[in-house]
């Protein structure tokens, strides 16, 4: 409809009005044009990672802009988006939002790293490496370790010990340098020999050269180990006086018949082991040893010692198991098994095979836990004697005692008596079938 007139006059005659009162030279505003509002273009941002719940911050910007998975509407320009999470290196991407569309962004996040490395150089070289206690190797070394502070300790026959504490970060590498300084004390010597040549000398665990060598190293008693493919291991013990040779003459005996293998683990693992007084090597371990019994014993730094009486028999395994007890914890006495019993088996001689029910459970002298109450059947065989057998009754909570005098004569072989009646069998059937 349209308006009246007169209506329109009015608001004219207003501005007419206004104008002439205004002073001579006044500032007129031009008259403001309204535009029509025009939309900004947007897109969407989907943001994963693996793994999820990394937090999503955009550009510059401090404050979180929420977590991984989800999908974000922003103007549709080019972002910096960056990831982050702990226990991950940051993540870092330029992406693109394009209007009217989804845009996705998938990372992957990288683990940061929890170990770091400690390098060890000494001058001269060839120094053991201790670290918290625990043996690294020799010098030039590098190891893994957990982050933290560490005591690093060097020795070398003939030098001081050389001790420093280092700090260790996670994913970088410290360095120890160490200048050691000659004993006060001179060293004494010892001269190794073999037959035959070539062997391996060991002195204190450490590889020292082939024989004929001679080494030098600082007075007191040292753990010799002398080594050679298809010889049984020599071990003994040197005392060196300073500034004197100590001379060692060592004839390897060949392998085969007369050694066993001996396998240690502990838990955890990195004891040093020492066979009859000698070191020989860190857990894990498995070796040649020499038959008959032998004492072992296990050693980490912040846990008790561990010792064990063994028997080595001739082409058999015997493990040692170990389970290392923190020192300062309280430990009670393992208890039977309940419900069951035990058998102890001695023979004379010793080292002969124990079978119960027909089942090798090790060699003279042995004893075997946990046994069903009842009756077993014990067989005690050795090579060149008869076959001692005999049924015995198992009471709970109880030790079953058998000793056998084997009698020299008989073959005494574990399984000898089956392969005889194979071959029987086999005899028999070849006869049968040639009749046809």
């Amino acid at each position: 409809m349209t308006p009246p007139m007169g209506f329109l006059r009015i608001p004219l005659i207003l501005v007419i009005c206004g104008l002439l009162a205004l002073p001579a030279g006044a500032y007129v505003p031009p008259p403001v044009t309204i535009l029509p509002s025009i939309p900004i273009p947007k897109g969407q941002l989907s943001i994963t990672s693996h793994p999820d719940g990394a937090t999503i911050y955009l550009g510059t910007s401090d404050t979180p802009g929420g977590t991984t998975n989800t999908v974000l509407t922003l103007v549709a320009v080019s972002y910096t988006v960056t990831l982050k999470k702990a226990g991950y290196a940051d993540y870092t991407a330029t992406v693109t939002v394009t209007a009217g569309s989804t845009t996705y962004l998938d990372a992957t996040l990288t683990p940061l790293p929890t170990t770091g490395s400690l390098s060890v150089t000494s001058s001269p070289a060839n120094a053991k490496i201790y670290v918290d206690g625990a043996y690294r190797g020799v010098t030039p070394s590098t190891s893994t370790e957990s982050p933290g502070s560490h005591a690093v300790l060097l020795t070398l026959p003939g030098y001081q010990d050389y001790t420093e504490t280092v700090s260790i970060s996670a994913g970088s590498t410290s360095f120890v340098t160490a200048i050691l300084t000659p004993a006060t004390t001179p060293p004494g010597f010892i001269a190794i020999s073999s037959t035959p040549s070539g062997a391996n000398a060991y002195l204190d665990g450490t590889f020292g050269g082939t024989t004929p060598a001679t080494l030098s190293t600082a007075p007191g008693s040292h753990t010799l180990l002398v080594t050679l493919s298809g010889y049984e291991d020599s071990s003994q013990v040197v005392t060196v006086i300073s500034g004197s040779t100590a001379t060692v003459s060592v004839t390897m005996s060949p392998a085969g018949g007369g050694a066993g293998t001996l396998t240690v683990t502990t838990r955890p693992s990195g004891a040093r082991i020492s066979l009859d007084g000698a070191y020989i090597g860190l857990t894990p371990l498995s070796r040649s040893v020499a038959v008959g019994t032998h004492t072992i014993r296990l050693a980490k730094t912040g846990y008790r010692d561990y010792t064990e009486t063994i028997s080595i028999a001739s082409g058999l395994t015997t493990p040692v198991d170990a389970v290392l007890v923190r020192e300062g914890v309280e430990t009670t006495p393992a208890q039977p098994v309940q419900g069951s019993g035990s058998i102890s088996v001695t023979s004379t001689p010793d080292g002969a095979y124990v079978f119960i029910n027909n089942e090798m459970k090790g060699v003279t002298p042995l004893t075997v836990p946990g046994l069903s109450p009842g009756s077993c059947t014990v067989r005690i065989s050795k090579e060149g004697y008869g076959d001692h057998t005999e049924k015995v009754p198992v009471a709970e909570g109880q030790i079953t005692t058998v000793s056998a005098n084997l009698v020299p004569g008989g073959k005494g072989v574990p399984g000898f008596g089956l392969c005889i009646a194979l071959l029987s069998l086999f005899l028999l059937g070849a006869a049968l079938r040639s009749r046809r």
